[in-house]
């Protein structure tokens, strides 16, 4: 029974944050995002069909397989267009991955609509957390698998 509750305790729930900048002095939209490694490792394996993949190993083979995915399972929109987006690359920080993304903004920036799912099919109750900020303005939103997309308009 203790092990039980050990283990609900350790690793409760499901869930990344997504960190959405646009930054108008380096005309981009900037993306950084934290995951779970183990909740990550779990569904790249799945992804990539390698039950040996982990996140602590070749980095170039790391960095083309999390590109996948996250290209995979994360678009952006601007002004209603699917905006390309560059995979710049990654960092392990403790328990925490960071993936951060670039797109180039349009001007002028009237939305930008963000659809991230993430985990979703690796972890029913996966939530994606989103923060947006143009400026002073800033809006959260929380993504799941009913929900998996978020717009925010100027």
């Amino acid at each position: 029974m203790i092990l039980i509750y050990l283990l609900f305790f350790l690793h409760p729930y499901h869930v990344s944050v997504c960190d959405v900048i646009v930054n108008r002095e380096a005309n981009s939209i900037q993306v950084a995002q934290r995951i779970f490694v183990d909740d990550l490792e779990i569904a790249l394996r799945k992804s990539s069909k390698d039950q040996a993949f982990h996140l602590f190993g070749d980095s170039s083979h790391i960095q083309k397989v999390l590109s996948a995915y996250v290209t995979a399972h994360f678009s952006l929109k601007t002004n209603g267009k699917e905006a390309s987006f560059v995979f710049l690359g990654y960092e392990l920080e403790d328990d925490v991955l960071w993936c951060y993304l670039e797109a180039g903004l349009e001007d002028p920036l009237t939305s930008i609509e963000i659809t991230n799912t993430l985990l979703f099919s690796t972890f029913r109750d996966q939530q994606n957390i989103l923060h947006i900020k143009n400026g002073e303005r800033k809006k959260s939103f929380i993504l799941n698998t009913a929900n998996n997309s978020a717009t925010f308009q100027w």
